[in-house]
């Protein structure tokens, strides 16, 4: 973590693991003692606020919930870098951009030249096993999951400005490191789709899919929180639809509606596969089949305009053939 921490930076954790490593490394070693560790669950604290301005009077640190929150502290600290670990809670940032920067990721307003900031190889030196299943005790595959997603932070990076081949070095580093870690075999799979590399985007999205279903197993094992449940569920029907849409422009129409009927069964309130089938039934003039469809997406979704304007003309067309007009 040190390693990817300017002078006088400012890093927040959450986890006890990470903090409770950087704190013995401050405290008991000695070492880096210019960097603000804050632990994100503390930092709303008035006493855990005194404390941190007895040491670093010239920093400022409130609370870290909202958007706005880490706006101010980014803001209120201008001579001080703000970077974020991956195991503290980020919200949807609009106008804040994360910058990957090995273990960390510095928080900015602004866009940074980030042909800089990718240390992950140059500074970590790996020794022994890096391999999250291959640790009996919680503590190391604690850590190395932290490398896993700082890799795969990398790597989105690296995906959505279209750097295609290194974010595909990222991912694979990242799975190599958690081969439990599905956004990462999903996102691997999404870089082939968009460079019409349709059969390696299959063999990564069925690697995603696997590890989805063994997530799905194991929090119903263990009782998850339905939320968890959900939103594992939800990432598995967004990926079977990525699959149908890939299946599909391989020419393979029917397994397209397999994929697309899973992804309803899995999360009947993705209206989205219910769309994509109707699309596949229009191309055919299968008019009841595309209004069921439509119907569907509708019921779940009465604001999905897309689907409303062609379910009325998915109608219309059904009355021309001289069906029922619904």
């Amino acid at each position: 973590m040190f390693r990817s921490a300017p002078p006088n930076s400012i890093v927040v954790l959450k986890e006890d693991v990470q903090l409770f490593s950087l704190w013995f490394s401050q405290y008991i070693l000695n070492h880096r003692k210019d960097v603000v560790v804050v632990g994100q669950g503390l930092s709303g604290s008035l006493w855990y606020q005194d404390m941190l301005r007895r040491q670093h009077p010239d920093a400022c640190v409130g609370a870290l919930k909202t958007e706005q929150d880490w706006l101010a502290m980014e803001r209120l600290n201008p001579k001080r870098d703000l970077l974020v670990s991956t195991d503290a809670e980020i919200p949807g940032f609009s106008t804040i951009i994360l910058h990957p920067h090995g273990l960390m990721a510095f928080v900015k307003e602004k866009k940074l030249d980030h042909s800089k900031f990718n240390v992950m190889n140059e500074l970590y030196g790996y020794r022994g096993t890096y391999r999250y299943g291959a640790h009996r005790e919680f503590f190391t595959p604690d850590l190395i999951e932290d490398y896993a997603k700082s890799r795969h932070r990398q790597g989105y990076y690296y995906m959505i400005n279209k750097n295609y081949p290194l974010a595909q070095e990222e991912f694979l580093a990242a799975l190599y490191l958690h081969d439990k870690f599905p956004v990462s075999a999903f996102h691997l799979g999404y870089t082939y789709f968009d460079s019409g590399d349709y059969k390696n985007a299959m063999k990564y999205y069925n690697i995603a899919a696997d590890i989805y279903r063994y997530q799905v197993d194991l929090s119903r094992q263990y009782n998850s929180l339905e939320g968890v449940k959900r939103g594992i569920l939800g990432d598995l029907a967004e990926l079977y639809v990525n699959m149908g849409v890939t299946t599909e422009k391989l020419g393979d129409e029917s397994k397209s509606l397999e994929y697309y009927t899973l992804a309803g069964e899995v999360s009947p309130g993705f209206t989205k596969s219910y769309f994509n089938k109707a699309v596949i039934y229009w191309r055919h003039e299968d008019w009841p089949n595309v209004i069921r469809e439509l119907e569907r997406a509708v019921s779940i979704d009465p604001n999905y305009a897309e689907a409303r304007r062609y379910l009325e003309v998915a109608r219309y067309k059904q009355s021309q053939k001289g069906g029922t007009n619904r």
